[in-house]
């Protein structure tokens, strides 16, 4: 009958439904994995670079450290293999050195590489746009307030003439007597 039919087909495609829902969470799952193993073998990448720079005795990199690994050319392609510049050596150094100590150590590296691979994300640029604002914002004020600060000494030299005048007069008239 067609309604035997009618059930089979629904309990098939409920079926199918149940079995392709499954499937997209393993799917889901596998993916994470995968993504999960990418990013630690990316992390212990980054600590194997490090090593191989670091001074033993600090666990350390400092500027002339890190000027001489960029002579290498495995290091600096291994940084260029992650999207990260290597023609400003000073300035990569310095986004890096987080605690602006002049040392680099394995973390502000690690965490420094992170912020810097790949292109820019939506949010970092978003933050730069923000705090460029508020330091244009501080900027005019600034100017404002030195504007007015040149006001201020202009009256107050235009005022210090007529006592310098008088002081003058009174020096001439007390050497005179």
């Amino acid at each position: 009958s067609s309604s035997s039919i009618f059930r089979q087909v629904n309990v098939v495609t409920g079926v199918f439904c149940t079995t392709a829902m499954e499937s997209a969470a393993a799917d889901k799952e596998i993916a994470t994995m995968k993504q999960l193993k990418k990013k630690n073998a990316q992390l212990q990448d980054l600590r194997n670079a490090f090593e191989e720079i670091v001074d033993a005795e600090s666990n350390t990199v400092n500027i002339a450290d890190f000027e001489k690994a960029m002579l290498s050319d495995k290091f600096r392609h291994f940084l260029e293999s992650m999207s990260i510049s290597t023609e400003d050596i000073s300035t990569l150094f310095t986004i890096m050195d987080s605690d602006q100590s002049g040392l680099i150590d394995l973390e502000e590296f690690v965490q420094g590489c992170l912020q810097l691979h790949g292109p820019a994300k939506s949010l970092q640029l978003a933050k730069m746009s923000f705090e460029n604002k508020i330091t244009r914002q501080a900027m005019k004020s600034m100017a404002t307030s030195l504007v007015e600060v040149q006001r201020q000494l202009d009256r107050m030299s235009r005022k210090a003439v007529p006592l310098r005048k008088r002081r003058s007069q009174l020096s001439q008239e007390f050497c005179s007597i």
